[in-house]
């Protein structure tokens, strides 16, 4: 993209990056008759705006852009990013204690409260090692989750080269909601819980993969959501519809947190195709059965309260940006992903499918479910931040999660930069919340204008290290539920200088 390109990207808000533009604003108002002013410190001067508002929009028009792999190279690297996502993700209600705390009553939601500890430190001088952060998961809600079906046009979206099959992804959604409800029986009967899947009589679902489900009699068989599973892979895999497979996936994952149903184009019958072992299959197919061995995972992230939209909205973050220049940095990515002066979903789809792969099905599906909400939250509120969720797949979504350097030669003695004053406040202090911004605070203080714990912790080195799970019991005890997992340290500096802002790729 050329220069001019990126100027003419930038009239945003009544600002422009071209001098030449800047005698008028939207308004028509000159210059002379109105001034912006650097706010005594805290709101950026002009020229830092633009500069962040073009690196951002070069970044994600570059994305939205660029070309992607065929097909099924790129199903491939979806799925594996996907999977490799939910890695080290706990498994839904694995090994739970006898005497787990249960929260809630019939006609209420039925929640447990573990906990996430996080060690924030080595040092050995230092008396406070730990972080706890209390997590709420549901294991199931008093009326169920149900869909509505219309016949109007839907968007147009494609995950890949063809747009998506709507009737198809609609039997495939109900697909996955059956074998993740049969998931979720086996997983609850597996520790011990009284737990059974019920069907109404005489209940028929006409052309829809339901349809071959009670053909082959799966739900009598012992392992009724292998078994769909298999089946449902086998047909779409036949049928061409691995974008429908991962996306219909996502879509059930965040019904959970829907509190409206949304609506889905009828159901189309979907061939009952012969399942073939994975180890006969392509490497498509071998990567979309990895999905199977994740499945739990997946619903632990679907149980727990903001963890899917936390990582929905973390494909935006970047660590460099402080909160000042947070609505620069978003105004630049709306330009790049908007075409006709408004956000297009297609577009952010396809930039986030080159940068993002992994979160890909997430927001193919939050497009199919709810475009509209979208559009309107993506760029315009701050985005929801779960930390047990960021930590548990590594994704970044807060500045809590950067280790930030200043390049400049400042007495280290002297002054200390306010998102790591921030950072060591919120590591010691129980009673601190996780900040509503990702961004981290701007700037520098001295050291007169720290609290006495700040200071007390300041040589400690306190960052995100590890993390561990607990389960907490009716005693109020807590007992390990998952190994320590260690975090690679990432460092990162905000920028500061217009000619700073020329953001890498990756």
């Amino acid at each position: 993209m050329s220069q001019e390109d990126a100027h003419n990207s930038c009239k945003i808000q009544g600002w422009s990056s071209n001098p030449e533009d800047s005698d008028h604003d939207q308004c028509g108002e000159s210059d002379t008759e109105k001034t912006w002013f650097p706010g005594d410190g805290i709101c950026p001067p002009t020229s830092e705006f633009l500069a962040c508002c073009r690196a951002s929009y070069q970044l994600w028009a570059h994305a939205a852009s660029s070309p992607r792999p065929d097909d099924g190279l790129l199903i491939t690297r979806i799925t594996r990013a996907f999977v490799r996502m939910l890695e080290n993700v706990p498994r839904f209600l694995y090994h739970p204690p006898k005497n787990v705390e249960v929260l809630g009553t019939s006609g209420t939601r039925l929640t447990v409260q573990p906990s996430l500890r996080m060690r924030t430190t080595e040092d050995m001088d230092c008396t406070q090692h730990y972080k706890w952060l209390d997590v709420v998961q549901c294991l199931g809600v008093p009326v169920p989750k149900s869909y509505e079906m219309t016949t109007m046009q839907q968007q147009e979206i494609s995950l890949t080269s063809a747009p998506l099959k709507r009737g198809h992804l609609t039997s495939i959604i109900l697909a996955w909601s059956y074998i993740l409800s049969c998931r979720w029986v086996e997983i609850l009967q597996e520790a011990g819980w009284n737990a059974s899947i019920q069907h109404e009589k005489g209940l028929q679902i006409a052309d829809s993969f339901w349809k071959n489900l009670k053909l082959q009699k799966c739900w009598a068989r012992s392992s009724a959501s292998l078994s769909a599973f298999e089946m449902l892979l086998g047909s779409c895999i036949s049928e061409g519809l691995e974008a429908e497979l991962l996306t219909g996936l996502a879509s059930v994952l965040m019904l959970l947190s829907r509190n409206e149903r949304p609506w889905l184009s009828p159901p189309t019958s979907i061939p009952k195709t012969p399942t073939t072992p994975a180890s006969t299959c392509s490497a498509r197919s071998h990567a979309l059965y990895k999905l199977w061995g994740c499945l739990d995972k997946a619903m632990y992230l679907s149980s727990t309260r903001a963890a899917i939209e936390s990582l929905i909205r973390s494909a935006f973050f970047d660590s460099s940006v402080p909160c000042d220049l947070l609505g620069a940095s978003f105004s630049g990515i709306r330009e790049a992903l908007s075409s006709a002066d408004e956000f297009d979903p297609q577009r952010a789809l396809h930039a986030i499918t080159n940068r993002r792969p992994h979160l890909s099905p997430l927001w193919a599906a939050e497009i199919c479910m709810d475009p509209d909400t979208l559009s309107y939250e993506v760029l315009d509120c701050l985005p929801p931040i779960c930390l047990p969720a960021a930590l548990w797949t590594g994704t970044m979504q807060s500045f809590l999660q950067v280790a930030y350097r200043s390049d400049e030669p400042a007495d280290l003695e002297a002054k200390l930069l306010r998102a790591r004053e921030f950072q060591i406040a919120y590591f010691c202090q129980p009673s601190i919340p996780v900040p509503e911004t990702p961004a981290p605070p701007f700037g520098e203080t001295i050291l007169n204008n720290v609290s006495r714990e700040v200071e007390t912790h300041m040589a400690h080195e306190h960052m995100t290290r590890s993390w561990q799970m607990y389960w907490t019991t009716k005693s109020g005890a807590k007992k390990p539920a998952t190994a320590q997992y260690v975090l690679e340290l990432v460092e990162a500096r905000m920028e500061k200088d217009v000619a700073d802002y020329n953001f890498d790729e990756d």
